[in-house]
């Protein structure tokens, strides 16, 4: 279950959730079946309407002229704002030696949104000491930025699904190093095995030819978002959920890139209310109960007050001013 390919749309919709400090840091062994090209397809929803799609892959390849592994992500989006088509596109990929110990050899994301792009690409630094580089370009700006050496291999982006093949029980966490393109960084994220299902028998949930095995908790340093996976035995996901409010379907290739913009994100957005507000230079608080399990991102402020009660899924939400 490479996280890499859906960087990008947790990215744009999301920050990422509280790091779990208790699991060691684990880099897989890798065998052959785990090295075996392949591609999945899926829809991504927001509230239960197709917003976008993604792909992930496994690819051999060459890079620089030496045989390479390439793991590839593409994320395609579109939204109505106000009536107006918003279309955001990305495309990450990270190259990885084909021989033992599967080291990183650079990688690069690119994103567009009507018309802006951006992109980051890793490369060996042409300096005597070595490492690597980041040449990053946003619009017309364009800079670099030193990384040092890196230690990242294949075998830590593949370490989730080699663990799944494992059959770890429930409670069990694993910690894995993963490369962040926003912040230029390895870093820690953590997944831990909450729910397991059984390979066969009734209500066995099935998707693309691949049966549900574990539901997984996935956690990054970044912020504090729920975000629920469901794998086969072998780590591949079935579907994802990101705070109640994001959904990810394993799908096939045709369904996946039919996409037509239908869900306007600033109505959907909108907080409807039933009842007046009363004179605006009266009003000094205003009280709203938000339902759904999306409300416990709302947080405390210097102006406001977020109690939220996680079994009902219920945010008791008081906004004041002085």
């Amino acid at each position: 279950m490479p996280t890499t390919p859906i960087t990008f749309l947790l990215i744009v919709l999301f920050s990422g959730s509280a790091l779990s400090q208790q699991a060691p840091i684990r880099r897989a062994e890798l065998s052959a079946s785990h090295l075996q090209p392949e591609t999945f397809y899926y829809n991504v929803l927001i509230t239960g309407k197709k917003v976008g799609w993604m792909r992930q892959s496994i690819k051999r390849t060459k890079f620089e002229g030496v045989n390479a592994y390439a793991l590839e992500g593409e994320f395609v989006q579109k939204l109505l704002n106000e009536g107006k088509e918003l279309k955001t596109t990305s495309f990450d990929v990270e190259y990885f030696s084909a021989e033992k110990p599967y080291q990183f050899l650079g990688g690069s994301t690119k994103s567009a949104q009507n018309g802006f792009q951006s992109a980051t690409e890793i490369v060996r630094s042409d300096e005597p000491e070595g490492g690597f580089i980041a040449k990053i370009s946003s619009g017309r700006a364009q800079r670099e930025k030193d990384l040092g050496e890196m230690d990242y291999t294949l075998g830590d982006v593949m370490a989730d699904a080699v663990w799944c093949e494992e059959n770890p029980d429930v409670g069990d966490s694993i910690r894995v190093r993963e490369l962040d393109f926003t912040d230029l960084e390895i870093r820690a994220a953590s997944n831990t095995l909450v729910e397991k299902f059984p390979m066969d028998g009734v209500g066995v949930i099935e998707r693309c030819g691949l049966k549900a095995r574990y539901v997984i908790d996935y956690d990054d340093p970044v912020g504090k978002i729920s975000r629920k996976f469901i794998c086969d035995a072998t780590g591949n996901m079935l579907s994802g959920d990101i705070s109640g409010a994001v959904s990810i379907e394993l799908t096939t290739r045709d369904d996946a890139l039919k996409l037509e913009a239908n869900l306007d994100l600033f109505e959907s957005t909108l907080i409807k209310i039933d009842q007046s507000l009363g004179d605006p230079m009266e009003v000094t608080e205003l009280v709203l109960e938000i339902s759904g399990a999306s409300a416990a991102v709302i947080k405390n402020s210097a102006n406001q007050s977020a109690e939220y009660d996680a079994k009902a899924e219920h945010l008791l939400l008081k906004i004041g001013r002085e």
